[in-house]
């Protein structure tokens, strides 16, 4: 948000070409990648009130609306029985990748097998019937982040609860607005609000819209260069379904290139208690950067 306040004072000031980023993720074993594009983001907080306080379960159990039958419901309508997004007009704009992207992308992805043994599962979430690169690089997506209601803890509590909360997020992809995208979820979960109950929507971030670059950018084809010094493997072009808001805010702002080269890897286990980013990763970053920095200033470039 202070960026929002001070990027556009300082837009002259940020004027630039190219702008470095490394805090995305490497491909398969380690590989060098560039990533081509990134989803953008927005979240929000639901909560459905019902009685004034948790109720005994027996004496009003199916006379009183639960809280957390309701955001079940609720939750259950943003989606269709194959995983497709159920939001009228949610993706009414959606910019879907053009055949050299889905090739480019199937190159350096990870197999269904490989995924599930790295994560523990198998990649069977979003809509079905498209490949796990499609859905996870250039399909929008509506998650359930975490959901509350009621007792959790050791041995039972028979009670209805007086409310639930949930947290969701919606990656978008470029051409989605995201102002579009919120007003199309608020809509969707007022007309859905269980018969009665209250539904408040905050902690409420419209976001920043998801971008995708050309594959043959010059600032592209360099990168490339380069990272092939560091690894004879080469480069790959990747796609992340991420989003790091502040670097479509500063392309917007400043018309500078996102150069995007990370040193991730799965093992770091990001937004989970006891993140890491290993020393060799560092070094990684540090050489690429440095290495980049001079072909950059490299006459003729």
């Amino acid at each position: 948000s202070a960026l929002n306040d001070l990027a556009p004072i300082l837009r002259q000031r940020l004027q630039a070409d190219v702008m470095m980023v490394s805090d995305t993720s490497c491909g398969p074993e380690n590989r060098p990648s560039i990533v081509a594009g990134l989803r953008g983001v927005q979240h929000l907080t639901v909560t459905l009130a019902g009685p004034a306080y948790d109720l005994h379960s027996g004496v009003h159990g199916g006379v009183a609306p639960n809280p957390a039958q309701g955001m079940a419901a609720l939750l259950a309508s943003l989606h269709t029985a194959d995983g497709a997004i159920a939001v009228e007009g949610f993706g009414d704009r959606v910019h879907y990748p053009s055949d050299d992207e889905r090739a480019v992308a199937r190159q350096g992805a990870v197999t269904d097998e490989q995924y599930a043994c790295e994560i523990g599962c198998p990649p069977a979430g979003g809509r079905q019937g498209l490949d796990a690169v499609t859905r996870g690089c250039f399909e929008p997506t509506i998650e359930i982040n975490g959901v509350h209601a009621g007792y959790g803890g050791p041995g039972s509590k028979t009670v209805i609860p007086a409310t639930a909360v949930a947290k969701l997020s919606m990656r978008l992809v470029p051409d989605q607005r995201p102002e579009e995208t919120f007003d199309a979820v608020r809509r969707h979960l007022e007309a859905h609000c269980p018969r009665g109950m209250t539904l408040t929507l905050s902690e409420a971030c419209v976001g920043a819209p998801g971008f995708r670059l050309p594959l043959n950018s010059p600032i592209f084809r360099l990168a490339a260069e380069v990272l092939g010094q560091m690894d004879t493997r080469g480069a790959l072009f990747r796609w992340e379904g991420a989003s790091i808001p502040v670097v479509a805010r500063l392309h917007q702002l400043t018309g500078a290139a996102p150069l995007l080269v990370g040193f991730g890897r799965e093992e770091d286990k990001i937004h989970c208690p006891n993140e890491s980013f290993g020393l060799d990763q560092f070094t990684r970053v540090m050489t690429w950067s440095a290495l980049m920095l001079k072909a950059l200033v490299e006459p003729g470039r």
